[in-house]
């Protein structure tokens, strides 16, 4: 496993309970407001892999489960082993994905090697807009549905995260709504992230960010409806 980052404890990745992060490097997608730029680039060193499960063995009485994030999880080769091998140190394993591999997340989950998994939907479900936020290729979005249709059919743990970027309109929010509830109906857990500038500036060509006082409103019109994470009330745009 690639290892550029690694988090010995973190109580805010898995919602109600603590974990370790593993950061692994590289990614497959290119997102203008990325805040993990340098671990996709090689701005950062890789990790030694065992010392980093040595020290998750040191700590497995301590933590309920690891987080398996990036970059972009799903292009580890080998990350079904190293999924295997935490859940026989008895961890609960996350993974946090962008869902264009699908045929990397299927075989995980029917192995049961990892216990949750939250997917970016960073755009609408359409390749135009997915090469304009994220420098996606033809033929992402069908791949990314894909994924999203895998974990909804699971059984797994499961949420959906959407960074309310430069460029994510309000139109495309409400288009995503209706595709989410097409593929994992009314109730699926959605989330509204807070944009913040990345170290790298915004891109000047797509529209601002959403506000607070934009997105409330839209919430409210979305079926499955959002549950807002890391507003700053007073920040404004």
């Amino acid at each position: 496993m690639r290892i550029k980052g690694f988090e010995p404890f973190s109580a805010s990745d898995w919602p109600g309970r603590l974990a370790a992060v593993i950061f692994c490097g590289g990614c497959n997608l290119a997102c203008g407001y990325c805040h993990n730029s340098r671990l996709i680039h090689d701005a950062a060193p890789w990790l030694d892999e065992e010392e980093v499960f040595a020290e998750l063995e040191r700590r497995r009485f301590m933590l309920d489960g690891v987080v398996v994030s990036g970059g972009e999880s799903t292009l580890q080769p080998d990350l079904a082993e190293k999924t295997a091998r935490l859940k026989e140190m008895g961890y609960l394993v996350k993974l946090d994905t962008n869902g264009l591999r699908p045929e990397v997340l299927k075989p995980l989950l029917e192995s049961g090697s990892v216990d949750f998994v939250a997917l970016d939907f960073k755009t609408p479900l359409d390749d135009a807009w997915l090469a304009k936020i994220c420098g996606a290729r033809p033929g992402s979005a069908e791949r990314i549905r894909e994924s999203y249709r895998i974990v909804a059919e699971s059984g797994a743990e499961r949420e959906w995260r959407t960074t309310c970027a430069p460029g994510v309109t309000g139109e495309a929010l409400l288009r995503m709504a209706d595709e989410l509830r097409e593929i994992a109906g009314p109730e699926a857990p959605w989330f509204w992230q807070q944009y913040r500038v990345p170290e790298q500036g915004a891109d000047p060509a797509l529209e601002p960010a959403l506000g607070f006082g934009e997105v409330s409103v839209l919430r409210e019109r979305a079926i499955p409806r959002p549950e807002l994470r890391g507003w700053d009330v007073d920040s404004g745009r």
